[in-house]
C-alpha cells in the first residue's frame, strides 16, 4: 500500500520538491513547487554551514502549472514507487500531500542507468530545477518547459 492509499487528494495542500547535491561539500540545493505556484529555494550544507540559505520565495508559477506537475506524478502512481539508490552525488523528488510525503531517490552519476519509472520522475525533476533555477535568475517563468 502507498503512503496516500485513501487519501483524498483535492482537499489537501502539497509541494513537490527536487534536491540536488552531495560530494565533498555535501551541499543539496532544493527547489520546492507548492500547489499556488509559489517557488521557493533553500541550500543546505551539512560541511559548511555558513553557506546555508533559510527556505525562501523566490518566483511563482501559474497554479495550472504547479497542478499539471502534480498530476502527472499522481499518473505515474508516485506514491508507490519505492526506489531510494543515493550515491556520493543525489538527487531526489519529495511528494508532501498535507501532513505526509514520499520520496525517491537516485544517483546522479553519469554512468548510472534507471528503471523506465524513475527515468519519468527524473524529467519531472529537471523540469523543476529549471523552474527553480529561472526564478532564482530573476527570470521570467512564462514557459516552464526547456
Amino acid at each position: 500500500m502507498g503512503l496516500f492509499c485513501g487519501h483524498s487528494y483535492a482537499a489537501d495542500t502539497y509541494e513537490i520538491s527536487t534536491s540536488c547535491g552531495g560530494g565533498f561539500a555535501a551541499t543539496h540545493h532544493i527547489y520546492t513547487i507548492s500547489q499556488d505556484g509559489i517557488i521557493s529555494e533553500e541550500i543546505i550544507s551539512h560541511v559548511v554551514p555558513q553557506n546555508n540559505k533559510e527556505k525562501k520565495i523566490i518566483g511563482r508559477i501559474d497554479s495550472r502549472e504547479a497542478k499539471r506537475l502534480y498530476s502527472h506524478l499522481m499518473g505515474i502512481d508516485f506514491n508507490n514507487i519505492n526506489y531510494s539508490h543515493p550515491n556520493n552525488l543525489s538527487c531526489s523528488l519529495t511528494l508532501s500531500v498535507g501532513s505526509k510525503s514520499h520520496s525517491v531517490t537516485w544517483s546522479n552519476m553519469a554512468n548510472s542507468s534507471y528503471p523506465e519509472e524513475i527515468k519519468h520522475i527524473i524529467d519531472i525533476s529537471k523540469e523543476i530545477d529549471y523552474i527553480g533555477f529561472k526564478a532564482s535568475k530573476g527570470k521570467e517563468i512564462s514557459d516552464t518547459k526547456k
